[in-house]
């Protein structure tokens, strides 16, 4: 996931004092971290929503899972509570329900030619890897850190508009990460193929943490798409949206008659077929 540099760097300072210190001082340590997390707020004096909170705790658990392992018993100190667990699911709902009542309006054509002038403008004249990658983020509905480390992609000889894709990042089952499925790309998908060669040729890291990602890339992505993307109400679309853009949009491109809308995000987005609840939450746009 994709959590700022502070967050990161503050993960980075917990797990090293967790490592340095004795065993029986950690669990208070971890306890304390929690308190901190669920009481932290914003400069405007406001706290950070339990939405937040979840998805900083998951970072912290990915960073005690790869230091300590899984069967680490830090895992069940850093968790979040059951006693926090109604909180988050009524404001998971409600956040869902609002969702779906104010879907956000997208010109399709605007969208993939955005991409394309940006990806092409990256490529062609003045390479800028964030520009790139938002771009291929755009155009094949992959994350950020799939496009530029994880992910395999090859043309499906198929399909024109198809690439068969593998290296899902937000799974730790390493045979599902594996499995091969395909996305409609919904541009030039050799000059798509070309870039993403080109991305993960200069990264050169098969092996980079997500964090160490997050921390060297994410600011400048979300800069680039927040300037080059946008809704029908002209409002900034950010790298964490434009999977959503992309499932619209590759829905009303590409998706064969008689299949409802989420069912077919959940393939394409590589959700588990069992998972349509969580494809709900990708649905935020409809193309005008």
């Amino acid at each position: 996931m994709l959590i700022s540099q502070a967050e990161a760097q503050r993960i980075a300072v917990f797990v090293g004092r967790l490592k340095a210190i004795p065993e029986d001082k950690r669990r208070m340590t971890v306890l304390a971290e929690l308190s901190w997390i669920h009481n932290r707020k914003k400069p405007d004096g406001e706290k950070y929503s339990a939405m937040v909170n979840r998805k900083v705790i998951t970072a912290y658990r990915d960073a005690i899972r790869e230091e300590f392992g899984d069967e680490s018993k830090l895992l069940g100190w850093m968790r979040y509570s059951d006693a926090r667990v109604d909180e988050y699911k009524e404001h998971q709902a409600a956040e869902l329900e609002a969702k779906h009542r104010s879907q956000r309006p997208i010109d399709a054509e605007e969208f993939v030619n955005s991409a394309l002038v940006l990806l092409g403008s990256a490529m062609r004249m003045r390479w800028s890897m964030a520009a790139a990658i938002a771009a291929l983020c755009a155009l094949t509905g992959r994350r950020p850190f799939e496009v530029a480390v994880t992910g395999h992609f090859r043309a499906d000889p198929d399909y024109p508009h198809q690439l068969i894709f593998s290296g899902q990042a937000k799974t730790r089952d390493a045979a599902r990460s594996a499995e091969e499925f395909p996305i409609p790309v919904l541009g030039d998908r050799e000059l798509v193929l070309e870039a993403i060669e080109k991305v993960q040729s200069i990264i050169g890291d098969r092996e980079m943490k997500n964090t160490v990602f997050s921390q060297r890339y994410a600011k400048e992505i979300g800069i680039q798409s927040k300037k080059v993307f946008e809704d029908g109400y002209g409002n900034p679309i950010k790298p964490s949206d434009l999977r959503e853009a992309y499932s619209a949009v590759a829905f009303s491109e590409f998706a064969p008659r008689g299949i409802s809308e989420v069912q077919y995000m959940n393939d394409i987005l590589g959700h588990k077929t069992d998972m349509l609840t969580t494809t709900l939450y990708y649905i935020g746009f409809y193309v005008m």
